[in-house]
């Protein structure tokens, strides 16, 4: 386990799925195409450093569920790493777009969190995915979204199940035994 504090505490465990999120610099509004920009930036370390679960970037922040991968055999990425990837190319690739360059795009810190059993990792993506329903960026039923979703590439049922306890790291309890 590695233990960080910045402005917040940062905790990370190795094999461990987190709830990130990290927000624009001085709530800047990111557009439709800066949003598409950091989704696809996000989604550009898939299966390469995390595994990616489900993102959502909204105008003035973005949350992600990911499980960062094993960099070699005895270390995992560390998830500063992963996010400086994220920030430092699509902030470099926004102000390019927005004509905009050197301005900050995001703030330097993030909050992270261990998802520790499967009902906080159902919260999660819950939460996220009705992040921008919530908040009147999409309509439930309109198909239109600025979100990755692992499990709508085709698991369903007892596969999305199964895929969520892997991603939390559950794993059932031995059965004890009563003396």
């Amino acid at each position: 386990m590695d233990y960080r504090h910045d402005h917040l505490p940062h905790i990370q465990v190795p094999g461990a799925t987190y709830f990130i999120t990290f927000r624009t610099h001085n709530f800047r509004i990111l557009s439709q195409h800066a949003r598409e920009i950091a989704l696809t930036s996000i989604h550009y370390w898939n299966k390469q450093r995390l595994i990616l679960f489900e993102a959502v970037v909204m105008p003035d922040h973005v949350h992600l569920i990911a499980k960062p991968l094993k960099k070699d055999e005895d270390n995992y990425w560390d998830l500063s790493v992963i996010l400086h990837s994220i920030k430092s190319f699509s902030a470099n690739e926004i102000n390019r777009i927005e004509g905009t360059v050197g301005s900050t795009v995001w703030q330097s810190e993030r909050y992270d969190r261990v998802i520790r059993d499967i009902n906080e990792l159902a919260h999660g993506l819950e939460y996220i995915t009705l992040n921008p329903i919530k908040a009147g960026l999409v309509e439930a039923d309109s198909g239109e979204s600025y979100a990755y979703l692992y499990h709508a590439l085709g698991m369903k049922g007892d596969e999305w199940k199964e895929m969520a306890m892997v991603m939390a790291g559950w794993k059932p309890a031995q059965q004890g035994k009563i003396n």
